[in-house]
């Protein structure tokens, strides 16, 4: 899982995050509007939005790579908020399975690590 910078012109702010399997070599994007983007059906300016690098969040008993939940946050300067959105990492494509409203802007979160208790 990665952020991504989908626009015609740079790479920065990061306006996407992606799933991206090396194995078979399919990649998803998130938000949808990305996706058409990435494959060329439209055009899209990348909005207002920035996304957080995510994090990925294993099952306690996973069995599988993807066996877990992403986390990420984006925010979005038009409304002027901060949501967390979390994804079930096998159906990433599915879109988030919850939003949370953080409220205001929050800090971009670039880095980020899982550690269990």
């Amino acid at each position: 899982f990665t952020v991504c910078g989908i626009r015609e012109d740079g790479w920065f702010p990061f306006n996407s995050i992606a799933k991206h399997d090396l194995q078979s070599g399919k990649i998803q994007v998130w938000p949808p509007e990305a996706a058409t983007a990435v494959t060329g059906e439209q055009a899209w300016d990348g909005s207002s939005s920035v996304w957080s690098e995510p994090l990925f969040v294993p099952s306690a008993n996973a069995t599988s790579e993807d066996d877990g939940y992403v986390l990420s946050t984006c925010h979005d300067a038009d409304k002027g908020s901060t949501t967390l959105h979390i994804f079930e990492a096998h159906r990433f494509e599915l879109g988030p399975v919850a939003e949370i409203n953080l409220g205001e802007l929050w800090g971009w979160n670039v880095h980020s690590s899982f550690v269990p208790t």
